[in-house]
């Protein structure tokens, strides 16, 4: 594994000349070759490689106007086109946007190969230099000495400061032993993050802390004339404005994602689409202050090598809307409602907490047997093909109401070591992140779903209502009760083989009246129903079964709707 030790430089005035020039000419380079790959794809519609941007390189060396490149390192450079090619192979994959052009202000960097410099001892001695690098190692755990870097980036910020990043090749870390915990995280702007627990991690809002000292650095440097040295310190004040503000929400986002992954195996997250919701105009300072995809990012990294599972959940579910405990999905649901109270089991709602809970269901649905890589979306394959995003293959809306699921008669499958409920093989989870079903105490359900065979636990909302277990069952549908109606109904469809069909309407006073009693069988169906079903009624779904499976022995008479 390849990992990068990145420490702050203190170069001496004639290695900063040095550094400048390498800066300057990587950034010729870089913006000289983008320029004639762009001009040659539309003007003659031809594409350039690798090879052809670097003889490109070598000409631009040989000539007059050029030949100042000749006077620092040429691995910096070749660099610079290694780079270029990866930024165009990751923008025709849609991974990136198209690259752009350099610019003098800003951070600048060179990378150096091992034939660009010398480490040897500590010390660390950069091509056309004749003294070492001067950096402050902040590792006390590791020797400077032992490690043999592969490659060095020397960066310089807006600030002022200098940093060199030292690439290393090391063992795997060790795994953190299991925890037998999974949580959700549903991210906000009130609160940075609320768990499927209940913990709130408060917002610490960096950029706010120091706008006001941001907006006065602000104002003097637009004070000041263009090109002036005033403005060039006033720049540099407001760029360590920002580096402090950056420095300091890093600082937090590393610590919680730390904490959640030490203390949890499975970590369920919302896949936000960042870069759409800052279009929001009164939001938008708010979301990017946050760091959500920074956070995401480090979350995941850090989960793989611990051997933790960072779970995506679909950005489309519903899931302040829907209640964990009945999954009813509400129609709609402002942004400054915080709590709410559920219409159909009048369980009041914290916002936050009820739509974390509903992402660790939904996540650990979607993850199967192996929650690692779920549906491959955000997963790097070799070549520039790449799998279809999770909001592209989660297509179904969300209805109002306790919705659908479906079930699939899979061995169920999950995470060891983890007691939340777990969806069987493609069952009913895929449904619950696209139509809002949620779980809560799957365990007290066991029971229940024992008496009526069924492979994977299922919400309260089923078990409220009907429970069903047919063999080979490809399809389990539920549709809640019509409040509307002064004969509440509720409709269940069981589906085997695909000759297997029937469609059953099941009448009673109320909900809670229904008992799960298998009553009746046929070819190859069993049903479960409810108090008040008269067994004629029983018969005619018989007889209608019989009927679609082509059984002329159970076929003859049947009438009605069953």
């Amino acid at each position: 594994m390849r990992t990068a030790y990145k420490c702050r430089a203190y170069p001496d005035p004639e290695q900063v000349s040095v550094l400048a020039r390498t800066f300057g000419c990587v950034r010729v380079v870089w913006n000289r070759t983008l320029a004639w790959r762009h001009a040659r794809y539309h003007g003659e519609q031809v594409k350039t490689g690798f090879t052809q941007a670097n003889a490109y390189l070598t000409a631009m060396k040989a000539t007059e106007e050029l030949a100042w490149l000749n006077e620092v390192s040429s691995v910096p450079l070749q660099q610079a086109i290694r780079h270029q090619q990866v930024a165009f192979t990751n923008f025709f994959a849609k991974r990136a946007r198209y690259p752009r052009f350099k610019s003098r202000n800003g951070r600048q960097s060179a990378e150096y190969t091992r034939s660009g410099f010398r480490y040897r001892g500590g010390q660390l001695w950069l091509a056309k230099m004749d003294v070492p690098l001067t950096f402050t190692w902040s590792w006390p755990d590791i020797d400077p000495a032992s490690i043999d870097p592969a490659a060095v980036t020397i960066s310089h910020d807006p600030c002022g400061r200098w940093y060199v990043s030292f690439a290393v090749e090391v063992a795997e870390p060790e795994q953190l032993p299991a925890t037998g915990r999974a949580v959700g995280v549903d991210l906000g702007i009130k609160d940075f993050a609320v768990t499927s627990d209940g913990e709130k991690i408060a917002n610490p809002r960096k950029l706010a802390r120091r706008e006001r000292n941001l907006a006065r650095y602000q104002r003097r440097m637009a004070r000041c004339q263009r090109g002036s040295a005033n403005r060039a310190k006033a720049k540099a004040k407001v760029a360590r404005a920002h580096r402090k503000v950056r420095a300091s929400r890093a600082d937090f986002l590393h610590k919680a994602s730390t904490n959640l992954v030490r203390d949890h195996d499975v970590i369920a997250v919302e896949d936000l689409a960042v870069r759409n919701m800052v279009r929001n105009r009164s939001l938008a300072r708010a979301i990017s202050d946050c760091g959500w995809g920074t956070f995401r990012r480090m979350a995941e990294y850090k989960a793989k090598r611990a051997g933790r599972h960072v779970i995506p959940v679909d950005r489309w579910y519903p899931s302040s809307k829907t209640c964990s405990s009945c999954g009813y999905l509400l129609t709609e649901l402002s942004l400054k409602t915080r709590h709410w109270t559920c219409p159909a089991c009048r369980t009041r709602h914290d916002r936050d907490i009820n739509a974390a809970k509903n992402i660790l269901a939904a996540g650990l649905a979607v993850a199967r047997s192996n929650p690692g890589d779920a549906c491959g979306a955000d997963v790097r394959h070799s070549g520039s093909s790449r799998v279809q995003s999770a909001v592209k293959q989660e297509p179904q809306p969300a209805r109002a109401g306790i919705p659908s699921f479906r079930a699939w008669s899979s061995q169920p499958s999950g995470i060891s070591g983890c007691p939340a409920a777990l969806a069987s093989g493609r069952s009913i989870a895929t449904s619950a992140s696209r139509s809002g079903v949620a779980w809560k105490n799957a365990a007290s359900v066991a029971s229940t779903m024992a008496s009526a065979r069924m492979a994977s636990p299922v919400p309260r909302s089923v078990t409220r209502s009907f429970l069903a277990r047919v063999s080979a069952v490809s399809t389990v549908r539920v549709i809640r009760p019509l409040a509307s109606s002064l004969r509440r109904t509720s409709e269940v469809i069981f589906t085997s083989a695909p000759a297997c069909r029937a469609s059953v309407s099941w009448f009673g006073s109320s909900p809670r009246e229904f008992s799960h009693q298998a009553v009746a069988s046929s070819t190859n169906c069993t049903w479960v129903r409810s108090s008040g079903v008269s067994a004629a009624a029983i018969s005619r779904c018989q007889r209608r079964v019989a009927c679609q499976s082509r059984d002329p022995g159970l076929c003859s008479g049947s009438s009605g709707t069953g």
